[in-house]
């Protein structure tokens, strides 16, 4: 009994610290915002005086400074606009996908960490967009940050700013309401559990496009939107995307070598593994190693478009992040999910039944009923290997 309580009594001394730890956080985050609010206005009303040099005009502005499975799902508006009147402002972790674009011509990189920490790097970066002049500048992030979207907004000129009413899952209602005074027209759009981010992409395309796109007419082929290449078949293989940078959401290693045993023992398709964080790295190195020649390791060696060449010719997924999860479904490839209980709404998984599929779309939660019934899982890898 005595050990008991001391268990419970640690375990809630970690619960507090853990608690005081986080509140720590976001006060520290919050003085943050605050300080370089501060800077932005000093800056801004420096180069309100400064005459204005080689100043750069364009018909049209979108800021996404998000991740990149965001900009996968957010291809349509890509398409339903004129490349020649569009500039994207992007994150880094978006650029070697946006720079392969068949309808992205002018596009400009910000470095969203450094932005963010770094105030002779953001005001470098504000400076020069402050040379930027457009007709309009839309921000189509739902989830929108102070220090991100919608300072960038603020310091380009611009005749309208367009933004959405989205939610505060990266902002409090303080910022996000000086937020909001960057813009002059503000979307109202309805999101809630039963959307999908396609939806909310689609309406945001018939409310500043001319666009008569309908919603999920067709799956999207590669050729038709990316500059593809590449001569490899990668028929007989299947892609294994070994978790995320996040170990906490991740399937445990030991089901990974369950599902590829089950693969290779039932089979004779190889496992090529993807992924570039340093967790997955170690996760594939050792099963490589207990493998052996089945399996082509291409954990950190493969680009963008290497990544949207191989799933175009495979046409199987497994995977346990949801970049790859958009690129299958855009390709329409066999895809298997691993995806953690979310306590928040679904706006990226599952897929709508809407959209255009004739392969297998399985998600699976990670969850103890997952560990104890396995079987389902090695039901939907037969129907991923069937031809």
């Amino acid at each position: 009994m005595k050990q008991t309580n001391k268990i419970n009594s640690d375990n809630g001394a970690r619960f507090i610290v853990d608690r005081l730890k986080d509140s720590v956080k976001r006060v520290l985050k919050k003085i943050n915002e605050l300080i370089f609010l501060i800077c932005d206005s000093l800056l801004l009303a420096v180069l309100k005086i400064i005459p204005l040099k080689n100043k750069k005009t364009i018909k049209k502005v979108c800021v996404r400074l998000d991740g990149l499975g965001d900009a996968i799902i957010f291809i349509d508006y890509i398409n339903a606009n004129n490349k020649d009147e569009v500039l994207y402002i992007v994150s880094n972790l978006q650029e070697s996908f946006v720079k392969n674009l068949k309808n992205v011509k002018h596009y400009f990189v910000i470095d969203r960490v450094k932005f963010k920490i770094n105030i002779f790097y953001r005001f470098k970066i504000l400076s020069q967009i402050n040379r930027m002049q457009c007709d309009e500048i839309i921000n189509p992030v739902f989830s929108k940050e102070i220090l991100l979207e919608d300072s960038v907004v603020r310091f380009i000129r611009s005749k309208n700013k367009i933004g959405v009413l989205g939610n505060l899952e990266n902002s409090s209602p303080f910022f996000n309401y000086i937020g909001n005074k960057f813009y002059d027209q503000l979307l109202q759009i309805n999101h809630n559990e039963s959307i999908h981010d396609f939806h909310l992409n689609h309406e945001i395309i018939k409310l500043t496009t001319n666009s008569s796109a309908t919603l999920y007419h067709s799956s999207i082929n590669l050729d038709t939107f990316f500059f593809k290449w590449g001569n490899i078949d990668y028929s007989n293989h299947i892609i294994v995307n070994c978790g995320s940078r996040k170990k906490s959401r991740n399937l445990p290693e030991i089901y990974y070598y369950k599902i590829i045993k089950y693969i290779l023992s039932n089979s004779s398709q190889k496992i090529i593994l993807t992924g570039h964080s340093l967790y997955e790295k170690h996760i594939c190195n050792r099963i490589e190693e207990k493998f052996g020649d089945k399996i082509v390791n291409l954990h950190g060696k493969t680009s963008i478009p290497d990544i949207f060449d191989i799933a175009s010719s495979c046409k199987k997924v497994i995977t346990n992040d949801t970049f790859m999860v958009h690129v299958s479904n855009m390709l329409d490839c066999k895809t298997i999910m691993f995806k953690k209980q979310s306590i928040t709404y679904n706006r990226f998984l599952p897929y709508p039944d809407s959209f255009p599929s004739s392969n297998m779309k399985k998600v699976f939660l990670l969850n103890d009923d997952l560990y104890n019934n396995f079987e389902e899982v090695f039901s939907s890898i037969d129907t991923l290997l069937e031809s």
